[in-house]
């Protein structure tokens, strides 16, 4: 609130003292570095991972039942998870949800792309649950969401006693982020493993160092995303004022 009051005082100052012109500027300067200034405590937040406290579901079901939430998208196909899957349910209270989240960007909701996408994710499932889910328990869901909102969403639904996430070693189209599994052992007091998994090989879990490295890349890609996005705000709030300056007629 002192920061408010501390930055509106010399633009009530100029305007009250100079011309409206040079009110504009000094509220353009002020305003430009109080968003900076915002802009300096979100990305040191972002390259943090300041993520909130750690929640634990309850546990559903009988004492002897456990639930295990498999993410999954790119890697949906591969011979070796869906081994893993059919292991994991084929033993006796144990139940497997598949979660496939959709990735949907932005550019595919504004060019009607998103149906396409999700067909394309459905008959992915439906091709999973065909070949794993016919003897046991195992089901799938399809979400729109952010990855780490779709889980904390199977988290309220589903309870999971422990969660998979698999991925490739790095990103590619339509597929997780590696950096998921970090975000998720940091949101939930549960068991999380990370699958890596490759065309024809089977699947192998990250070492220390690289877990380090997806975490880097994942603080510093947020970070960048919205300083790109302030001087984005910044440059449209220069023109904005430059137009109105150069509108107001000279006193």
């Amino acid at each position: 609130m002192l920061l408010v009051i501390g930055a509106l005082l010399p633009v009530a100052l100029a305007a009250a003292l100079s011309p409206a012109w040079l009110a504009l500027v000094v509220l353009a300067v002020v305003l430009g570095a109080l968003v900076m200034r915002m802009a300096q405590l979100r990305m040191r937040k972002l390259r943090g991972l300041e993520l909130p406290v750690k929640m634990a579901p309850p546990h559903l079901g009988s004492a002897s039942e456990r639930r295990v939430l498999v993410v999954t998208n790119d890697t949906l196909g591969e011979e070796a998870l869906l081994s893993d899957v059919e292991r994991l349910a084929s033993v006796p209270g144990t139940r497997v949800r598949l979660l496939v989240p959709a990735l949907i960007s932005p550019a595919a909701r504004l060019t009607g792309a998103v149906d396409r996408l999700l067909d394309q994710t459905r008959v992915r499932l439906k091709t999973a649950l065909d070949r794993v889910g016919r003897d046991h328990f195992v089901a799938g869901e399809i979400s729109e969401a952010d990855p780490l909102e779709a889980v904390e969403d199977s988290f309220a639904t589903f309870a999971p006693d422990e969660v998979i996430v698999s991925t490739r070693w790095e990103r590619g189209a339509g597929g997780l982020e590696p950096w998921l599994a970090a975000l998720v052992r940091e949101r939930f007091a549960v068991p999380v493993r990370h699958f890596v998994f490759e065309p024809g090989s089977p699947a192998q879990e990250p070492d220390k160092d690289t877990e380090t490295r997806y975490r880097y890349e994942f603080g510093y890609a947020a970070a960048r995303r919205f300083g790109v996005n302030v001087l984005a705000g910044v440059g449209i709030l220069a023109a904005v004022l430059t137009a109105i300056v150069v509108l107001l007629p000279s006193g």
